[in-house]
C-alpha cells in the first residue's frame, strides 16, 4: 500500500467518527488505533504538541507545494504536446525511411498503377 493509498484509507476511515451510527463510529475507532503502528499514522497525543508557529508553517509548505505542482502540470501538459509533434516527426520519418528502402517496390507499384490509368484510357 503506497503512501496515498494510507492517507486516503485514514480520512475515509475518520470521516467515519462523524457518522450518526455508534457501531460505524467504533468500528472506525478500533480500525484507526489496530491500523495505527503498521501505517506509522501519528497518536492523537502526538498532535497535541503542534504550536500555531508549526502549524502556520505548514500551511505556507502546503502553499508552496501546490504552487510548485501547478507549475509542473503546465510544464507536462507543454511535454506533452512537445511529444506529440516529436511522434507525429517520427512516423512521418519512418515512412520516408521505408520508401527509400522499399524503392524498387514503390517504383514497381508506380509503373503497374500507371499502366492500368493508361489502358483504362485507352479503352474507352
Amino acid at each position: 500500500m503506497n503512501a496515498a493509498q494510507k492517507v486516503d484509507l485514514f480520512w475515509n476511515l475518520f470521516a467515519q467518527l462523524d457518522s450518526d451510527q455508534p457501531g460505524e463510529r467504533e468500528a472506525a475507532l478500533g480500525k484507526i488505533h489496530s491500523l495505527r503502528e503498521k501505517m506509522a499514522w501519528p497518536r492523537f497525543v502526538d498532535l497535541r504538541g503542534v504550536t500555531p508557529e508549526q502549524l502556520k508553517e505548514a500551511e505556507q509548505n502546503r502553499e508552496q507545494w501546490q504552487q510548485a505542482h501547478a507549475a509542473r502540470v503546465a510544464e507536462n501538459a507543454v511535454l506533452a504536446r512537445r511529444n506529440a509533434a516529436l511522434l507525429a516527426r517520427i512516423a512521418a520519418l519512418h515512412s520516408a525511411l521505408w520508401v527509400m528502402m522499399n524503392w524498387r517496390m514503390v517504383a514497381g507499384v508506380v509503373v503497374a498503377a500507371a499502366s492500368e490509368v493508361v489502358n483504362l484510357r485507352s479503352a474507352r
